[in-house]
């Protein structure tokens, strides 16, 4: 009976383990970050395979009605965050170089640390209509995932990232909605975590407008201050406080 017992709670606790790795999120600890500070090379690795497995699955739903009725359709398909400045190999780069870290291209074999992103797309509420403007979109985009820092020897420190959003129309696309208000401040999370707020305050500059406007949210969850996506405002602040700086 004994041994029952212990055999259950060993695969309970196993359980409980993979749960955290694969949904939750780790603490970062001092060792941990010594380490990533130490990292002046980062090589990001993207599986998205679920992700691009959506979007296939909608191409070819529009594609079987269209040839079905013979019309053709206008969609709610956008490559959205696939696309070349909101991919999220582009803004994990784009953070890690305000951070200024070098990021390494994918075939590069020397690096000190890997970002690894792990996503999932689910795509809901389909609405087609058979008369003019004949259009055929999805209303809603569920995306979730994990971010993991990893140093080999060390600890992985791990973050995820959820979210849940619907349409306002027939041709407004939820996808960039979706990966900006999930994936981007998850992101932006963990650079501050690591980072502090400095490489954060320098995204406020950034020419992409989801990027200054999720940089300034997480500014304002981190430090309890507002000042908007004004970096000359951020700036000032962190040069007076940065010194006793601790997350809120």
């Amino acid at each position: 009976m004994k041994r029952w017992v212990f055999v259950i709670i060993t695969i309970l606790l196993s359980l409980l383990v993979h749960s955290i790795y694969v949904y939750g999120e780790t603490q970062l600890s001092d060792e941990q970050l010594r380490a990533f500070h130490s990292a002046k090379t980062v090589k990001i690795v993207v599986e998205k395979s679920q992700i691009i497995r959506g979007i296939l699955d909608f191409l070819d739903e529009a594609v079987a009605l269209m040839k079905k009725d013979g019309k053709m359709y206008l969609t709610n398909f956008s490559w959205g965050q696939y696309s070349e400045e909101k991919s999220f190999e582009v803004v994990v780069r784009t953070l890690l170089n305000y951070a200024q870290v070098k990021v390494v291209e994918s075939d590069d074999k020397d690096y000190d640390a890997v970002l690894k992103i792990i996503g999932h797309l689910q795509l809901r509420d389909r609405h087609f209509t058979a008369r003019l403007p004949y259009s055929f979109s999805y209303h809603r985009a569920i995306l979730s995932g994990t971010i993991s820092f990893e140093i080999p020897g060390k600890s992985v420190y791990l973050k995820s990232f959820s979210g849940d959003c619907s349409s306002k129309g027939h041709f407004w696309t939820p996808f960039d909605c979706v990966f900006a208000e999930s994936f981007m401040p998850a992101v932006m999370e963990m650079i501050g975590d690591i980072y502090s707020v400095a490489p954060l305050i320098a995204a406020l500059k950034d020419s992409y407008p989801n990027i200054k406007e999720q940089a300034a949210e997480v500014l304002k969850k981190m430090t309890g201050e507002e000042f908007g996506t004004d970096p000359e405002k951020w700036q000032q602040w962190w040069e007076k406080n940065k010194a006793n700086f601790q997350v809120k």
